[in-house]
């Protein structure tokens, strides 16, 4: 099987593949500055020096289910690198900023340490993936987004990123500290994204997940939310969660607002779609799509 002319995007969106629970699962960030051309393995074949990269890399191994990314915008200054650690668990997300002369004084950083209300940083971030060395979609539609939002965002301290994962969802974002994924967002549906997050809110249109759940977590959420009209950002807390063999998902949740708990069933297909799942692919792997079965006050 060999890919088509149409995109990951286009292949995608015509099988009506579902958007939510498709968010990686992280729970810590390191976010490092670099303006020049991103590789398609971007931290990997940069120029920082292989004993910063260590460093970094011993941090992110210290921390489970961490991720590293480059983020760069128009707006660096000349006379200092930002560095970004970013906690994103349901219980603590926090962003912490630092800012050094060269990559080499990050050797110099106690992260142990420096972790605290001096380096914590007040306004959210907000990343958009335009990696387009990675894939096509990402470079198209991430760049037409971060061009607008970089004019014209002032409230969000806005980066493009390198593979955040999920091509095919295009244009995508995250929002940090909050660990918001979204996907296939333009300028004009952007707007609902934003007001919803300085509302406190959730936007289940276009939501990938939260990614500090796992994907059948994400996909519990989604439909608690959509069928309950349920918005409120931060008032919903995981209590349990199991996935049987035969795909059975139960996802106890607890809504610290109303003080209510609520029992989530749903199918998990592990097959139910075959998709290329970037446009480099050539052979189509198997997508999971999610059904509710039931939502249960208990």
């Amino acid at each position: 099987m060999t890919n088509t002319n149409k995109t990951c995007f286009d292949n995608s969106v015509q099988a009506s593949e579902q958007i939510f629970a498709t968010a990686p699962n992280v729970n810590f960030w390191i976010l490092i500055e670099y303006k020049d051309f991103w590789e398609e393995k971007a931290f990997n074949n940069c120029d920082i020096d292989i004993e910063v990269k260590n460093v970094i890399r011993d941090l992110a191994g210290q921390h489970p289910k961490s991720r590293i990314q480059l983020i760069r915008n128009e707006h660096s200054s000349k006379d200092h690198i930002k560095l970004y650690i970013a906690v994103t668990k349901e219980t603590e997300k926090k962003v912490y900023e630092f800012r050094v002369i060269s990559y080499q004084d990050i050797l110099k950083i106690d992260f142990e340490r420096g972790l605290s209300e001096k380096t914590l940083k007040s306004q959210p971030l907000l990343l958009v993936c335009t990696h387009g060395s990675h894939d096509k979609c990402c470079g198209e539609k991430g760049l037409e987004l971060f061009g607008h939002l970089s004019k014209y965002e002032k409230d969000f301290e806005v980066w493009q990123t390198t593979h955040l994962g999920g091509h095919r969802f295009a244009a995508n974002i995250l929002i940090l500290p909050g660990g918001i994924y979204y996907g296939r967002i333009n300028k004009e549906n952007y707007v609902k994204i934003r007001d919803s997050y300085f509302d406190s809110k959730l936007e289940t249109g276009f939501l990938r997940g939260r990614c500090f759940y796992h994907p059948d977590v994400q996909a519990a959420e989604y439909f608690f939310r959509s069928e309950l009209k349920y918005s409120t950002l931060n008032n919903l807390h995981l209590r349990s969660q199991s996935t049987t063999k035969n795909g059975v998902v139960n996802v106890i949740v607890e809504n610290t607002e109303l003080k209510r708990a609520y029992e989530v069933i749903l199918k998990k297909n592990d097959k139910a779609l075959q998709l290329f799942t970037s446009c480099r692919d050539i052979h189509k792997k198997f997508i999971a799509q999610y059904k509710l079965v039931s939502i249960n006050k208990i």
